[in-house]
């Protein structure tokens, strides 16, 4: 098992299962953020020209790395609405399946741009069924599918080698969401076939707020030219800034320097301690978690279906149980009538054991 909880002071004070929500910060995140706006304030201009002409172009690398993806097509991008919008806009309406509970922040967007919206729905509240997805595709003659990897109602985590297979293989664009998955999930983008895998790094990314990253799939410009220009889309010839279509198109200003210092420093910290060995850990406690919540017969959503395909638990409850878990310092999500919980790896085993104490004896 892991043991970084020391370098997490939010886990530590209290037990945290909250990473659904927002993910904590580490020590060494913050100290690296401290240096950061001490050297700024300290030298000004210089810190920030540093760090435009050799930390981004260094971060840019370092997320590809992560991803396993081609540096050419990295975007660092605000937040995954950002380069969600600004990518649909350069795709133009096309007729489009989604998961009709998936996150507003996917289906809104099509609608507002004139997409035309086919939807799928689960079974049982939890599993979106497999091959009923790709008969919906075949069947509406889908132009593009748009989901999340997981999802934030319910935890539940589809299959992204499958999906990105039969989309490619009957001409489907595929764009997902992979705020809820990313520093915690196996993901090889080079062995994907996804056109546009987007995220935002607050969560399981732990890196803080308002940065995200948007890898797309090679020739995926060349197809749908970037509607969005600015400093951050041209290129250095000379003395002259030429515009040229690429990843950079999605990053159209000044990028938030702070907020790349301490994604870089959360990415550094996942590569050293190996993403197989971080979901290893996290799979650990989430079968301690369901495994027990079995035991003392708790009911959760998905409870049925036992093939892994989750990444966090959802279980009907009311806000008086919420209300007794956070005076026990439990820090989780209550909303509609559920609460959410998920492990990460500053979480031990104790966390989900204080968690079916309080939960088991409601």
């Amino acid at each position: 098992m892991i043991n970084v909880k020391h370098n997490y002071p939010a886990a530590e004070n209290q037990t945290y299962l909250n990473t659904p929500a927002c993910g904590l910060l580490s020590k060494k995140t913050a100290e690296a953020l401290n240096r950061f706006h001490e050297d700024f304030l300290n030298h000004g201009s210089p810190v920030a020209d540093q760090w435009m002409l050799e930390e981004v172009p260094k971060t840019r690398q370092l997320v590809a790395k992560f991803v396993n993806a081609d540096v050419e097509n990295i975007a660092l991008v605000p937040n995954f609405s950002f380069g969600y919008n600004s990518l649909l806009d350069s795709i133009g309406p096309k007729k489009t399946l989604v998961y009709s509970r998936d996150y507003p922040s996917l289906k809104i967007p099509l609608e507002l741009k004139g997409f035309e919206l086919i939807e799928v729905e689960d079974k049982h509240g939890f599993e979106i069924d497999q091959a009923e997805l790709f008969d919906n595709l075949i069947k509406n003659e889908i132009e593009l599918l748009v989901i999340s990897h997981v999802q934030f109602r319910t935890g539940f985590l589809i299959d992204l080698k499958s999906v990105g297979d039969f989309c490619k293989e009957n001409g489907i664009l595929f764009i997902v969401d992979a705020t809820q998955s990313a520093g915690a999930s196996l993901i090889s983008y080079r062995d994907l076939n996804i056109d546009a895998l987007i995220w935002s790094n607050y969560k399981w990314m732990n890196a803080g707020f308002a940065t995200g990253i948007m890898c797309l799939r090679s020739g995926l410009i060349d197809k749908f030219p970037p509607r969005i220009g600015g400093y951050g889309s041209f290129f250095v010839e000379g003395d002259q800034l030429v515009y040229r279509p690429s990843s950079r198109s999605f990053e159209p200003s000044h990028p938030n320097m702070a907020g790349l210092v301490a994604l870089n420093s959360a990415v550094e910290e996942k590569l050293s301690l190996g993403l197989e060995t971080i979901n290893a850990h996290n799979s650990k406690l989430l079968q301690l978690l369901t495994s027990q919540l079995d035991h003392y017969e708790v009911p959760y959503y998905g409870q049925e279906n036992k093939k892994g395909s989750r990444a966090f638990v959802v279980l009907p409850s009311t806000s008086t149980d919420f209300e007794k878990l956070k005076q026990e310092k439990i820090i989780t999500t209550f909303r509609e009538g559920y609460i959410r919980l998920g492990a990460h790896f500053y979480n031990e085993e104790s966390d989900i054991e204080r968690f079916i104490q309080i939960i088991a004896n409601r």
